[in-house]
Order: C-alpha cells, then sequence, then structure tokens
C-alpha cells in the first residue's frame, strides 16, 4: 500500500485530504469497489460521491469490508468520506431523510463533509 497523500489541515483542527476519488458516473459496483480498493490502496484518503450519483451503496459495502477485514490497515477515522445533497433534498425535511438515508446508504455514523449539490436548483 502507497503511502497516504498529504493532508490539509482546516481551521477547526480536521485534517483533509488533498486529493481524492470522484466516483461520478461509476454505478456498477463491481466498478466502484475496483475503483475504491485501488485508490486506497494508492493513497487516497478521500472518498467523493452524491446521493444523485447512485453509488453509495456500493461504497458503503467496499469501505465496511476495508475496515472490517482490515485488509489495508485501514480505519473509518482514516477515510474522509463527501457526499452531497440533491436539489430534490433541498429542504429541512428532504435534507433531514436525505443525510440519513446516505449515513445508511454509506454504513458509517459520520459523513466528513456533506454539500449541498447544486443550491438553488430544483429537483
Amino acid at each position: 500500500m502507497a503511502k497516504a497523500a498529504k493532508a490539509i489541515k482546516l481551521a477547526n483542527g480536521l485534517c483533509m485530504p488533498s486529493i481524492g476519488l470522484g466516483t461520478w458516473q461509476q454505478r456498477d459496483p463491481a466498478v466502484v469497489r475496483q475503483s475504491v480498493l485501488r485508490a486506497l490502496d494508492a493513497g487516497y484518503r478521500l472518498v467523493d460521491t452524491a446521493s444523485s450519483y447512485r453509488n453509495e451503496a456500493a461504497i458503503g459495502e467496499t469501505l465496511a469490508s476495508v475496515f472490517r477485514d482490515n485488509t489495508l490497515a485501514l480505519r473509518r477515522e482514516d477515510v474522509w468520506i463527501t457526499s452531497k445533497l440533491a436539489p430534490k433534498q433541498q429542504g429541512y425535511e428532504g435534507a433531514t431523510a436525505a443525510v440519513l438515508e446516505s449515513l445508511k446508504a454509506l454504513q458509517v455514523d459520520y459523513i466528513d463533509l456533506y454539500l449541498v449539490h447544486w443550491p438553488g436548483a430544483s429537483g
């Protein structure tokens, strides 16, 4: 396994990896798994997804197996997970439901960075 990419220390003290894997247009679970595993093995420590990408479950399964099986000696806190809120989910109720769905699909207790995808757009 390669050395982890450099991280940037944020004002709140958290360290965010400087390079990450974008997963847009990766919907095939086998492709998602292979991409995530190769990226982590190469030293990537950030995985970027969105509910609208429809791959959070495949990413969650892959990361859960990595953390559980210790194949890459990584723990949840070693990998920064970014996801995004779709336009149709904007608003209090929609956003609350969406983040809970993302947490469940990703099989994690927290998402490091949750962004509004296309702010102001309507779904």
